[in-house]
């Protein structure tokens, strides 16, 4: 997100609710951005969104990449039942939240500690652990006793909601240091580190990714040692 001086002042919200109002903080600022576009009738869709955009940057060719992003998260709609998907649809609900060391649990964003403190908000595990929460799972607090939590999965059986694990040496769980939730299509909802905020990332062909991916599990409802 980028602001005006001007257009923040008349726009910018306190996203995090920690008393600042900053467009260099990404929790703040998406959510200006969105105050910013509804303001000027995105909200009724179609025609208006398209100019509501557009009013954000003259470009025609940046609203149709705008919206083009947009569908291409939209893509996946968990509508089952399924514990997975119930999984999914709460991590998707924190989209945009701050990243906090330490942060977040089954309650929801918490704030964390040493780099974290100050900062409301969810790490990877606790992300998982709130997702997973709300599907009957109670998960380890730690991404590496997360592995553990359910049976293995084999990446060509991946369903939505399944949890990715990636590691400093593949080949050993105990050197796993992030977690994500499978969105499909290759894609994964996580906190990705200090700075950042839970998103969508693709992890299939990411280089980085792949050559740290460990693999797979699927929670169980049976409780498991925090």
């Amino acid at each position: 997100m980028q602001f005006l001086a001007a257009t923040w002042a008349a726009y910018g919200v306190d996203g995090d609710h920690d008393g600042r109002t900053d467009r260099y903080n990404p929790a703040d600022a998406i959510h200006g951005a969105a105050h910013y576009l509804c303001a000027n009738g995105a909200g009724n869709g179609g025609h208006h969104l398209y100019q509501a955009i557009w009013r954000y940057n003259h470009a025609d060719w940046y609203v149709r990449k705008v919206l083009a992003q947009a569908h291409r998260y939209a893509s996946f709609t968990p509508s089952d039942s399924g514990r997975g998907a119930i999984a999914v649809r709460a991590a998707l609900r924190w989209l945009g939240t701050p990243y906090a060391w330490g942060g977040g649990g089954p309650s929801g964003p918490s704030y964390g500690f040493a780099q974290g403190a100050g900062i409301k908000g969810f790490d990877c595990s606790g992300l998982t652990q709130y997702a997973w929460a709300k599907a009957g799972a109670t998960l380890p607090r730690v991404a590496a006793d997360q592995y553990n939590a359910g049976p293995h999965i084999a990446r060509t059986a991946l369903q939505p909601g399944d949890l990715l694990f990636f590691a400093t040496q593949s080949s050993r769980p105990a050197t796993i240091h992030h977690v994500g939730i499978y969105l499909g299509h290759g894609r994964m909802i996580h906190a990705p580190q200090t700075g950042d905020v839970v998103r969508i990332s693709q992890f299939a062909g990411n280089p980085y990714r792949e050559h740290q991916y460990a693999g797979a599990t699927r929670p169980t409802t049976r409780t498991t040692l925090t």
